[in-house]
């Protein structure tokens, strides 16, 4: 049995009557302000859960899944969500400081205002999500970022190696000393490429009438 008790008051908010968490299915919990430091909720599956301004640092969510979960402004720092599925999520403002969050699904998330900064999201899947966000330091090798608002995002000192920004929004996104070897740019060319126009070939009757005149 676990009880989930208040960040700061201590009060009991739910008492969770489980031998382990791990791989748990939970339905419609409102953990808001709980105090989650530490549990191993590995492979759980949540629904509808209210995770804003938890305290989640250190917490295992490896291969867990978050379905229509609400975690704004959740302190996350620390966590584990390697293969962990957050796509849809609601992560405004939240911190996810050193996260370790190796192959993520975080698709069509909202993580406007997060902190990201020294996460690791290597080979993670944050296409089309809302990432106007801290990612400096960050280790984005790999990731997929396509059609992702990276607009006015802080990517100082980040890798993003072989990451694919295709169809991003970077518009005053800070990449001071980032790393972009073998990254796509918006443009879906390598990283620094920029599309010319080629001279449009005439055909060998043009040019030959165009020569007699």
């Amino acid at each position: 049995m676990f009880e989930i008790k208040h960040k700061k008051t201590g009060e009991i908010l739910h008492t969770l009557d489980y031998q382990s968490l791990r791989g748990v299915t939970l339905h419609g919990i409102d953990f808001q302000n709980a105090d989650l430091v530490g549990l191993d909720f590995s492979g759980a599956k949540f629904h509808t859960c209210n995770f804003a301004d938890a305290d989640c640092h250190e917490v295992n969510f490896s291969g867990a899944s978050f379905n229509n979960c609400l975690l704004k402004r959740a302190i996350l720092h620390d966590a584990i969500l390697v293969d962990a599925n957050l796509s849809d999520a609601h992560l405004d403002v939240a911190e996810l400081k050193n996260v370790n969050a190796e192959k993520l699904i975080m698709r069509y998330a909202k993580a406007n205002n997060a902190d990201f900064s020294g996460a690791n999201l290597k080979n993670a899947d944050l296409s089309f999500s809302d990432l106007r966000s801290n990612f400096s330091r960050a280790n984005l090798s790999s990731a997929n970022l396509y059609g992702a608002d990276l607009t006015n995002a802080d990517l100082t000192h980040a890798n993003l190696e072989k990451a694919d920004m295709s169809g991003a929004k970077i518009m005053n996104a800070k990449f001071n000393f980032a790393k972009m070897a073998g990254s796509i740019g918006t443009n879906g060319m390598p990283w620094g490429a920029h599309t010319t126009k080629t001279a449009t070939k005439k055909a060998w009757w043009q040019v030959w009438r165009r020569a007699a005149v």
